[in-house]
């Protein structure tokens, strides 16, 4: 097999977006979960069949998975994975040239200036980008107040999670802004706009650097212990995700007790799910002191 310098590869991948080369073989992308600002995709697996997205892909990092089959990879595997092709032969698709002229030395030293500058530009928007999402979720939890006698508490109370014997860091927004996007004429990008108000509940989202974020749950007044049901008004028949995370999940977690000794590590997906095991073990401590 031919061997192509790492150079040429790299001069690929900045040159063409990987989400341009996927958008060929996924049915759209899910305009709910992806942040096409931030050059972050998701879509409907198109290695295997599924009908939520868990497809993703990161133009920043120039890497794709999916969080259902575990494929990933870069822009050569996806187009040698999905079309068949060999190596050389997704590279020739991409533009390259299987047997590239050589550089001269400063040549590759001006090519490597150029594509550190470009990374630590990209690397510099995405850390402004954070620092502004964690002050923006900061804004949204410290608009929140106190979860009894409001819609939160009888979502809890309706999901069977109250009475809980312990304080939980959990608040509520009345009117918490639903943010969406909509596709503009003449815009190659979707506009951002509020599609709605809804009540939600309120949880932090922290990690080493303290608070980094806030996870929302949109919630339906109408019916205790239900999420609220979303449809989105620009594509018929699909559903938005009622809950929403806003700041940064990096290295983060939602914490909802720590006593002040235990011997154990309980960790879940949903808060929800945590919950109710939270309940059911204090629950099934305090029956046990009192039988």
């Amino acid at each position: 097999m031919k061997r192509i310098p790492e150079v040429e590869l790299e001069r690929i991948r900045a040159a063409v977006d990987l989400h341009r080369i996927v958008e060929r073989h996924v049915d759209g992308w899910s305009r709910s979960k992806s942040n096409f600002a931030r050059g972050d995709y998701w879509a409907c697996c198109p290695f295997h069949g599924e009908t939520t997205p868990s497809f993703h892909v990161d133009d920043g990092k120039g890497r794709y998975k999916c969080f259902g089959c575990g494929a990933s990879g870069d822009h050569f595997k996806f187009l040698m994975e999905k079309t068949g092709c060999s190596f050389v032969e997704a590279v020739e698709q991409l533009g390259g040239r299987s047997e590239p002229e050589p550089m001269t030395p400063e040549q590759i030293a001006a090519d490597q200036e150029a594509r550190a500058r470009k990374r630590n530009e990209r690397e510099r928007k995405a850390e402004t980008f954070r620092a502004d999402e964690i002050r923006r979720s900061a804004k949204i939890m410290d608009a929140g107040g106190r979860v009894g006698g409001t819609e939160g508490e009888a979502y809890l109370r309706g999901r069977g999670l109250l009475p809980c014997p312990v304080r939980l860091p959990l608040r509520f927004l009345t009117h918490y802004q639903y943010w969406h996007q909509r596709d503009v004429p003449g815009r190659k990008k979707p506009e951002p706009y509020v599609l709605m108000s809804a009540p939600a509940m309120l949880a932090p989202i922290t990690g080493p650097e303290g608070f980094q974020g806030v996870h929302i749950t949109c919630i339906d007044p109408l019916f205790p212990g239900r999420k609220l049901v979303i449809e989105d008004p620009e594509h018929p028949g699909e559903v938005l995700p009622p809950k929403k995370i806003r700041g940064s999940k990096r290295g983060a977690a939602i914490k909802l007790w720590t006593p002040e000794l235990f011997d154990r590590l309980v960790i879940g997906e949903g808060i929800e799910t945590v919950l109710s095991v939270l309940v059911a073990e204090l629950e099934t401590d305090r029956f046990s002191r009192t039988a």
